[in-house]
């Protein structure tokens, strides 16, 4: 067909007769395939590899451009050999660009919104990262903060730490290189949980990074580390109750250290005394056995019996590790092991009181008669 002086042709096969599409099939061998009626003006076709090369000089681009009435080139596919950069853009704007470094997107910073669409559940969005904000959101298109975290219905670990120098072998509680996790404390009612796992015997460690000392000791201290307990008030959050427990430390699930809303102090420490000792002594081993000489002697503690390693024996300090021996650090003292101590010398001491009264009395009926000594006694 010839018109306006230019030769026209409404469908052409080349390389073999034309079998597919509406427009130029372009056919070295047939692949069996067929062709999609929404793009079939050109198709290009091979029983092996097939493509289109698009060649360009060093330092220019190669183009594919798509456009409508409006603008010509609304989204392309663009080779830059000068940067040696492959670029897709949409609505005539540039928003992934792979080079031989990195893969960048929206490097023009624009405001674009990314996101990754799921259908395991009831949220659309399985990645999503909000442009104005800057919010990281996984299974959420809503986000409660910079980084926000969904996992449904799941009950599971919502957040996992893994490394190959570790392999604990807990495999009850994770996989063997997992050396820590996040999880809800409670399944149905939230909370939240935090799991550290160690070959060795240290695991889990908070430390806190100040500029400045605070030396206020009362109800308004801060300190580099602080727990703060609240209780639900309404939707805002209030004081702990009467009595109410604002901390407990366990033993594998069981109590042994809890303090409570009135700022008590209470533990599971064993009831057993040391009535084998003279514990009045064993208190002044105690003040003596760190740093003798901040301590003010009198001409009693020559009769100080006691000594590190009799308080260690009465289990009133803490272990000690040869090694820690040789590098002459001494173990703390048991604060509950000092209580029942210090209880068990007022007993001794009220005990002998008790003694020497009665021997002061038997005196005193036979030096001024029994009804004087009750008065005076």
């Amino acid at each position: 067909v010839v018109g306006s002086g230019a030769a026209q042709f409404a469908t052409a096969g080349i390389g073999a007769a034309k079998d597919l599409g509406a427009g130029l099939h372009i056919r070295t061998a047939d692949s069996g395939a067929s062709v999609n009626a929404n793009a079939d003006e050109l198709v290009i076709e091979g029983s092996a590899n097939s493509g289109i090369s698009i060649l360009s000089g060093n330092s220019s681009n190669g183009r594919i451009m798509f456009g409508d009435d409006g603008d010509n080139d609304i989204g392309y596919i663009e080779y830059d050999h000068g940067a040696n950069s492959l670029n897709l853009g949409a609505n005539a704007a540039s928003h992934i660009k792979i080079s031989g470094t990195d893969v960048v997107v929206n490097e023009g910073s624009n405001d674009l919104d990314f996101r990754i669409e799921t259908s395991g559940n009831s949220y659309t969005h399985m990645v999503f990262v909000e442009s104005g904000a800057g919010e990281f959101n996984i299974n959420e298109s809503a986000g409660d903060g910079t980084i926000t975290f969904n996992q449904a219905a799941e009950d599971g670990n919502i957040l996992s730490f893994k490394s190959s120098d570790v392999a604990h072998g807990i495999t009850s509680q994770a996989e063997t290189d997992t050396y820590g996790f996040f999880k809800k404390n409670s399944d149905g009612n939230g909370g939240f949980k935090v799991i550290s796992l160690s070959e060795g015997d240290n695991s889990f460690q908070v430390q806190g990074f100040v500029t400045s000392d605070n030396t206020t000791q009362n109800a308004s201290a801060g300190a580099p580390i602080k727990l703060d307990a609240r209780k639900k008030s309404g939707t805002n959050v209030g004081s702990m109750g009467a009595n109410a427990n604002l901390l407990v430390v366990q033993n594998d699930g069981t109590g042994r250290f809890i303090v409570d809303e009135d700022g008590d102090i209470l533990y599971d420490g064993s009831a057993s005394g040391y009535d084998s000792y003279d514990d009045a002594q064993l208190v002044r081993a105690v003040s003596n056995y760190k740093n003798p000489d901040a301590v003010i002697q009198d001409k009693f503690d020559k009769f100080v019996k006691y000594n590190y390693k009799d308080l260690q024996e009465a289990k009133i300090l803490g272990t000690n590790s040869p090694e820690d021996n040789a590098k002459g650090l001494k173990p703390f003292i048991k604060i509950g092991a000092l209580q029942r101590l210090h209880n068990g010398a007022i007993w001794q001491q009220y005990t002998k009181h008790q003694q020497l009264l009665e021997a002061v009395y038997d005196l005193a009926k036979e030096a001024v008669g029994e009804e004087k000594a009750n008065a005076i006694l």
